[in-house]
């Protein structure tokens, strides 16, 4: 009497697992990778050309607002970036100095003291990029060129876009041709100049 009560049980089981394999095959979504919709990867920053006749160019995002400080008639450069919507800030200078290499800047300029400091390049010169733990925190790249010392400087309170700000400068800043009329910075000039890429390689001093 066991054998098919045995019997009905396994085909009970059988038409079970196959319905609930149907059921799932039909009305269940497929995880299939496939199916999956690809993510946005975010936009690339529309970068527009800074030429300035103090005597280099570099790219910054468009969506940047921009300061020139004409107001400044003792430096070469004095060109603030903000952000509406990103706190921080970056400042490019460019100004007279003593100062014969970028070593002796970083060892005498009491501004920078304290900081810890790379070996690197900007537009192809020696440079010196610094860390300033603050408060507020400061990232600095410097470099001499014809007894004129260029600096960009960021307060990178939103750290995540500003420090790639500041790379993206960093990268693309070459040093041009001095204008024979220096007294102001020029216009910035808009279009797409592509993306930031980094591969600098730089020694701990």
């Amino acid at each position: 009497m066991k054998k098919p009560i045995v019997v009905v049980s396994i085909v009970l089981v059988l038409l079970i697992g196959s319905a609930a394999f149907i059921f799932r095959s039909k009305w269940l979504p497929s995880k299939n990778p496939s199916s999956v919709a690809p993510t946005v990867t975010e936009a690339k920053k529309e970068l527009a050309m800074w030429e300035d006749p103090a005597g280099f160019s570099f790219q910054y995002p468009k969506e940047l607002q921009v300061n020139k400080h004409d107001e400044d008639v003792e430096n070469y450069a004095h060109i603030e970036f903000t952000s509406p919507t990103h706190p921080g800030t970056i400042i490019v200078w460019a100004k007279d100095t003593t100062y014969q290499t970028v070593a002796l800047w970083i060892k005498n300029d009491k501004t920078i003291a304290g900081g810890t400091s790379v070996d690197t390049t900007l537009g192809k010169k020696e440079a010196k990029k610094i860390i300033l733990l603050g408060p507020p925190k400061k990232l600095i790249i410097g470099a001499i060129d014809e007894e004129i010392l260029f600096t960009i400087e960021a307060e990178p309170t939103d750290s995540a876009f500003w420090e790639d700000v500041y790379q993206g400068m960093i990268q693309t800043f070459t040093f041009t041709p001095l204008e024979e009329t220096t007294s102001e910075s020029s216009e910035p000039a808009g279009g797409d100049a592509g993306s930031y890429g980094y591969d600098e390689e730089e020694t701990l001093e």
